[in-house]
């Protein structure tokens, strides 16, 4: 009978790596073992608190990096996931644009798990998503900084939709690096 039943449930739910399409062992979730291992080199195991840039623990000052010690900032900490390269730019680039919410609950648990890696996660007050103008938000039918916000799971941060986008600007996709 389990047999059957392990048989039917992979004939129905069909249960394939969300970046390559492979299918997935019982052992896997979300991504197959490559795209894991590749994901793996783009999560920042150390990075500064103040300007969220990868860097070693040796490059780590009492007031940020040296690239930003002198910098004034407005808030407290920041926290990095991952550098933006392949694979995590796929994925976050399919989830933004290809409608591809299913990829969502990987998403949230690659931040929710940085997020526990550092040292601030009981002092969080606000999760703040970053807002969309509301015409990219109609054409697109969802603000993913806010889907992934609410899925992060801290249950004493208040979630905060206040900031308003008033701007109509061009796809940070569509604008160079400077």
């Amino acid at each position: 009978a389990g047999n059957l039943f392990k048989g039917l449930k992979q004939l129905i739910y069909q249960n394939y790596c969300r970046l390559c399409n492979v299918e997935l062992s019982e052992d896997d979730r979300y991504f197959c073992s490559d795209c894991w291992q590749n994901l793996g080199g783009c999560i920042v195991d150390s990075h500064c608190t103040r300007c969220g840039r990868e860097l070693s623990a040796f490059a780590k000052l009492a007031n940020g990096c040296p690239a930003c010690f002198e910098q004034n900032f407005h808030f407290d900490s920041i926290f990095c996931t991952g550098v933006y390269r392949e694979p995590l730019r796929s994925l976050i680039i399919k989830f933004k644009l290809a409608d591809k919410t299913n990829l969502l609950k990987p998403i949230a648990h690659l931040a929710k798990g940085t997020i526990e890696r550092t040292n601030f996660p009981e002092q969080i007050d606000f999760v703040v998503p970053v807002p969309l103008h509301w015409r990219r938000r109609f054409k697109r039918g969802f603000n993913q900084s806010a889907l992934i916000a609410k899925n992060l799971g801290l249950p004493d941060a208040k979630f905060n939709t206040d900031l308003v986008r008033i701007r109509y600007t061009k796809e940070q996709g569509l604008l160079s690096a400077s």
